[in-house]
């Protein structure tokens, strides 16, 4: 059974190279970095295995059509090997859906049962580590065929920007071959609010509805007939409800 899915059409991504894993096909790249030995040739549980492939095959979300990158660091940050930075990834926790892989991972990790190199959990400073395995792998991996990406990259001052980067990214981490466009804003690594990369999403938007005639329903249904196409169950939450008491306004 396949999992469900959310349903977002497009992925804007700042600074989270992981969140190009919703727009790629690993195939079994990732598990070979770790590991020479095939993963269905290993005594596993099904549990075990289940939680090795969650963590290192990842398939295109199929509703992804079109993904922005905005200062991402897809070759790590120069800044993730400083010292302070190393010293605070030791507090950081991680997501609680990764918990539990977490603690299977860690039986895994006996001598023997995997072989190769031990399998991580990363979290998101470990993403930004040029060094990890994980993201030198990643970062050659392509888009999937039928996904349009778009990059926003930030770069300081008036030099080349292929000499530059913005306080935390250097632009050939962040620069991918590949992409239908690419934007240098001159700004530091907080782009998303200058009126350059406002302007730019604006316009990569805008390409999704003039795709559609600028009709909503039309979107909408091309939508749902790839949710449909992709066998997967759409994620349905229902709507919060907000606290009731004296925090309530009376605005009669």
């Amino acid at each position: 059974m396949k999992p469900p899915i959310h349903t977002p059409r497009e992925i804007i991504s700042r600074a989270r190279p992981r969140n190009k894993l919703t727009a790629t096909d690993t195939g079994d790249q990732l598990w070979n970095k770790f590991n020479t030995n095939r993963l269905e040739d290993l005594d596993l549980t099904e549990e075990q295995r289940v939680a090795v492939r969650r963590l290192t095959v990842f398939e295109p979300l199929p509703s992804v059509k079109r993904v922005v990158f905005i200062c991402t660091p897809h070759r790590g940050s120069y800044m993730a090997s400083n010292f302070v930075v190393k010293f605070a990834n030791k507090f950081l926790n991680l997501p609680g859906g990764l918990v539990k892989a977490a603690v299977q991972l860690e039986k895994l990790r006996q001598p023997g049962v995997l072989g190769g190199n031990p399998i991580t959990v990363p979290t998101a400073l470990d993403n930004m580590d040029a060094s990890n395995p994980f993201v030198q792998t990643l970062s050659g991996l392509p888009i999937a065929p039928g996904v349009h990406a778009h990059s926003i990259i930030p770069v300081k001052g008036s030099g080349p920007p292929e000499q530059g980067n913005d306080g935390v990214v250097k632009y050939k981490s962040a620069h991918l071959e590949g992409v239908e466009s690419e934007l240098v804003v001159r700004s530091n690594h907080s782009t998303q609010s200058t009126p350059e990369t406002i302007e730019e999403v604006r316009r990569i938007r805008d390409e999704i509805a003039r795709e559609h005639g600028y009709d909503m329903t039309a979107i909408v249904q091309a939508l749902q007939c790839a949710e449909r196409a992709s066998g997967r169950q759409p994620v349905a939450l229902p709507p919060k409800q907000l606290p009731k008491g004296p925090t309530d306004r009376n605005t009669a």
